[in-house]
């Protein structure tokens, strides 16, 4: 099952769009505004379902609900090759945000479930950091692929129509899995109360607070990585348009950003075990470097400094994938088997419900001002905000 769980990490990373989303949106005449709206209806799409798809996992099947969502991801990679205008692509975020909110927490339930079938739970942290490794290999891989797509096809939208292949291997895959029975005999009006009961004791624990600020702070900015590197990566060599080199520039540097991710992702594993006491302190320290890099990203792009903003952008990235497992393996030992579906669910339910009212306005800022005093201003928005609120819980 484990090299199933890494097929799966790989697969489902093989977005080959994803280095030129914003790009893509930018090319139809979109304004930021619009694009940060666009966003937020992927993220208050997946913000409705994602308690309901969660519950809907632990009471019928993860499987069945991963199913689903691998099919709405490639429904909305069709509606976005095929669109012409912004109601098409609002189209496409919404049922891209469905196959977002029944996938966050679902696959992680999967391989928790397996763990502690097999009486490994204490080291969820080793096979997920593992797993997660496979998962920005393939998102390395992605960006390599989607080189050639440009180079063999200028056209943006064809990007989509080719995601639609590794997904549908993904489903493949996924329709080998076994099928989880024990959360079956659950009824919904208990797995429901359960839920709350569980999601009561989970706001009570001082790192779920962090780790969703810091996990909105990520979501809504990781994507302007693009504009970023067209912003402060030179432009060379003859043998392509201005902006064809741009679109390639921006490929090499996601590639090298998973890259680096995966290695990242896969040293996360030799942090070892952090107590119950501590998690929060961690959690704290990984947030205030994710904000305080980008603060820095967003500074050295108003100056023009070359390749320094896209260095610390990376950073970025970096600190995140070592954050990430952490919070994975304390969360694995404190919930209950039957639950953990339904309260990942809700940590990415708070997570991107920030995110939704965030995404706007970095657009709106990006409009009025530029794209660093966009990332300036949010970024010092959010460590305010997460001073105060860490302060608060202390």
């Amino acid at each position: 099952m484990i090299n199933r769980f890494k097929a799966y990490g790989f697969l489902k990373n093989l977005k080959f769009f994803e280095p030129y989303l914003i790009i893509f949106l930018i090319n139809k005449n979109i304004s930021f505004t619009l694009i940060g709206t666009l966003f937020s209806i992927r993220f208050l799409t997946t913000w409705f379902f994602e308690v309901p798809s969660g519950i809907i996992a632990d009471i019928y099947s993860k499987k069945k609900a991963l199913l689903f969502s691998i099919s709405c991801y490639m429904v909305s990679f069709f509606i976005f090759y095929i669109s012409k205008d912004l109601l098409f692509l609002s189209l496409a975020m919404f049922v891209f945000g469905i196959g977002e909110a029944f996938r966050s927490g679902t696959h992680k339930g999967i391989i928790m479930d397996y763990l502690h079938d097999i009486n490994e739970i204490e080291n969820t942290h080793t096979y997920y950091s593992s797993t997660r490794s496979y998962s920005m290999l393939g998102s390395s891989l992605n960006a390599l692929i989607s080189i050639f797509i440009i180079l063999s096809r200028p056209d943006l939208s064809m990007l989509f129509l080719f995601s639609i292949f590794p997904y549908f291997l993904c489903f493949l895959l996924l329709l080998s899995y076994p099928e989880n029975k024990k959360s079956k005999t659950i009824s919904i009006k208990r797995q429901i109360k359960l839920f709350f009961l569980e999601l009561k004791d989970f706001f009570r624990t001082r790192g779920i607070i962090d780790y969703a600020m810091s996990d909105a702070f990520y979501k809504s900015l990781k994507e302007y990585i693009q504009p970023v590197i067209i912003l402060s990566v030179p432009v060379c060599g003859a043998f392509l348009s201005k902006q064809g080199m741009k679109n390639i520039n921006i490929g090499i540097v996601y590639f090298f950003l998973n890259l680096i991710n995966a290695y990242s992702a896969g040293m996360s594993k030799k942090i070892k075990s952090i107590s119950k006491e501590n998690i929060h302190i961690i959690l704290k320290r990984f947030g205030y470097l994710m904000f305080l890099t980008i603060l820095l990203c967003s500074i050295f792009l108003y100056f023009r400094i070359t390749f320094m903003p896209v260095l610390f952008f990376i950073l970025m990235y970096v600190i995140y994938n070592l954050r990430k497992p952490v919070f994975i393996s304390y969360f694995s030992i404190y919930t209950s088997a039957d639950q953990r579906t339904s309260v990942l669910s809700a940590a990415s339910f708070i997570s991107v419900l920030i995110s939704s009212a965030v995404a706007p306005l970095i657009g709106f800022f990006a409009d009025i001002y530029s794209v660093p005093v966009s990332l300036m201003m949010i970024s010092t928005m959010y460590m305010i905000s997460y001073f105060f609120i860490s302060v608060r819980r202390i």
